[in-house]
């Protein structure tokens, strides 16, 4: 018989074919290990991701065996694994500073598939110890990181999530290091019951408790919205015409949809989702959840597979040192982003926003760049549209804040402009300034 067990480029990776699982433990950089997980028969090659510099150096490692533990060893520690999914990552002394026991890592397939692992010997403190999924919303981003100074190691998550590309979540990346003894739930992924299908109406459902009798003089937009927004509904269906029928009503939504039937007056939206049947006899209960250790956590990530790369890191230049040696070094700011940059939201013109330009420059103020926040871009004006979202249009040039424009100088002097690029040619020409383009 084979052994689970195999010699990879920069590891050793073992098997499980109970969890149809392999675990990896590997150099992941100078001063970093790797602890793969997967359950897609990827093996053990690591998650490709932008996060990680491709050019990085490995470390020199020897392969050990401890018991029914194997892993790597190098000049600053080793990392080992076993077949029932526990690990260990010790320091060059042979301390262990985090680790998981036999059976602690989960696999959900719902939404897009999700590993969860319970780990022991954190303090749930430092960077990235909460409950709260890095997302980029309105300059709040958290890193996918947690490094904990007590116990002084450095743990950095890599998912596969380029390629599952839900779209409801492009601005998080999903992975968690939830902090001392909480649980993490994979976050709901938001419906979105709005693609009508014409000529549709449903044949067996059961109508949504919230709201029973049907919706009067509804749009589409705010039928299904109104769908979308009641944690009860699966699907809805109006009027094709918007006229109300015999009830007064010309939306109805419903929590379970058996299936649909042709019809020429009516427009359906969302998912069959079958009604369910009187309960029969119980089944077996679900296998137990592995209990979170007093001194633990659970380290959560989206996908089928997931990388965490682990470092000794006892102090904060340590920690830093690990994190640029497996990402790479920050690039340094072009020195006009050293000092003074003026922001400002509401701008009606570009003219306004030269004229602050030299009022900077006649007050001799040391700024060499400028920044226009969600302004600048269109061609929608920002505002709340009809539907109640908040849009300012996307990826492109606001028209009337950059095409064809004219500015009068202080000595009476003209400047005309026909595209945005000249616009930005004569701000960086005349007025010495850089321009700023805030995204939302």
């Amino acid at each position: 018989e084979s052994s689970p067990w195999k010699i990879t480029e920069d590891g050793i990776s073992v098997y499980n074919e109970d969890l149809a699982a392999t675990f990896t433990a590997a150099v992941g950089s100078s001063s970093s290990f790797r602890l793969g997980v997967s359950f897609n028969n990827g093996g053990a090659d690591p998650i490709a991701s932008p996060s990680l510099d491709e050019n990085r150096t490995m470390a020199n490692f020897t392969t050990v065996t401890d018991g029914d533990f194997q892993g790597v060893k190098t000049s600053f520690g080793s990392l080992l694994i076993n077949k029932q999914g526990a690990w260990k990552m010790m320091d060059s002394a042979g301390a262990i500073l985090v680790q998981a026991g036999d059976d602690s890592v989960a696999f959900s397939t719902a939404d897009y598939g999700s590993i969860s692992m319970n780990v022991s010997n954190v303090s749930g403190t430092g960077p990235g110890a909460t409950g709260q999924m890095p997302c980029l919303s309105n300059g709040n981003f958290g890193p996918p990181y947690t490094w904990d100074p007590v116990k002084g190691f450095l743990s950095f998550a890599v998912s596969p999530w380029g390629k599952l590309g839900d779209p409801d979540m492009i601005h998080c990346y999903p992975a968690l290091f939830t902090g001392k003894g909480s649980e993490t739930r994979a976050p709901q992924v938001q419906k979105d019951t709005c693609t009508p299908t014409q000529n549709a109406d449903v044949s067996s459902y059961e109508r949504s408790p919230s709201h029973p009798k049907g919706l009067p003089n509804t749009t589409l937009q705010s039928c299904c919205d109104t769908c979308n927004n009641a944690s009860d509904c699966v699907a809805w269906v109006r009027t094709a015409t918007g006229k109300p029928d015999a009830s007064g009503m010309n939306c109805w939504l419903f929590s379970c949809v058996g299936k649909t039937r042709q019809s020429s007056d009516r427009v359906f939206g969302g998912s069959t989702t079958p009604c369910k049947k009187p309960p029969g006899p119980p089944g077996p209960p679900p296998p137990p959840t592995p209990p979170v250790p007093k001194d633990g956590a659970v380290w959560w990530g989206r996908g089928d597979q997931m990388d965490w790369y682990l470092s000794p890191a006892p102090t904060g230049y340590g920690m830093l040192k690990s994190l640029f040696e497996l990402t790479g070094m920050p690039a340094v700011p072009p020195r006009h982003g050293m000092g003074f940059m003026a922001t400002y939201w509401g701008y009606t013109s570009m003219q306004e926003v030269e004229g602050y330009m030299h009022s900077f420059r006649n007050g001799s103020y040391p700024i060499d760049s400028f920044i226009m926040d969600y302004d600048w871009f269109g061609p929608a004006t920002c505002g709340a549209d009809p539907n109640g979202e908040y849009d300012c249009g996307d990826f492109g040039y606001k028209g009337s804040f950059w095409e064809n424009q004219s500015f009068v100088q202080p000595n009476g002097t003209n400047v005309s402009t026909k595209t945005a690029a000249d616009v930005l040619d004569h701000f960086h020409n005349d007025l010495k300034m850089r321009f700023g383009g805030i995204r939302k």
